[in-house]
């Protein structure tokens, strides 16, 4: 199994001050094909980003930079400090049929010792949390 550079076995204080995991822990070992793709005239390594709710901190977004993300989104900045929702903040989308469509009723399960990467579909509620604005 893959290990996630969010890990949604720890809470989010936990990922915030030991992550980021897994491959983006270390720079790719082969080169980026720089500028393939672009967005209004400006050259991308991937074609797609990441939002806001993974990318925790400095260390994160540098991370994904590394490995090509040259879309990515900053965590919200708030004028005070505001908690995380509690753990868990990652939890698995179950589905009846393997397969959602617009309108499908999903469950979440949060069973997180369950959740595989490689295949699961997830689904995170951390609240809009925000370190103090020096931080």
């Amino acid at each position: 199994m893959n290990i996630p550079f969010y890990d949604p076995l720890r809470s989010y204080d936990e990922n915030y001050n030991d992550g980021p995991f897994g491959d983006f822990v270390n720079s790719p070992t082969q080169e980026l094909k720089e500028g393939k793709y672009e967005i209004f005239g400006i050259p991308l390594d991937i074609p797609f980003g990441i939002p806001a709710g993974p990318l925790l901190n400095s260390r994160y977004v540098e991370a994904a930079w590394r490995w090509g993300y040259s879309l990515s989104t900053y965590k919200t900045v708030r004028g005070n400090a505001y908690p995380t929702h509690p753990f868990p903040n990652v939890i698995r989308v179950k589905v009846q049929d393997d397969d959602i469509h617009p309108g499908d009723t999903v469950i979440g399960d949060y069973d997180v010792e369950k959740i595989n990467v490689d295949r699961d579909g997830i689904t995170n509620s951390f609240g809009v949390p925000s370190k103090e604005v020096a931080v």
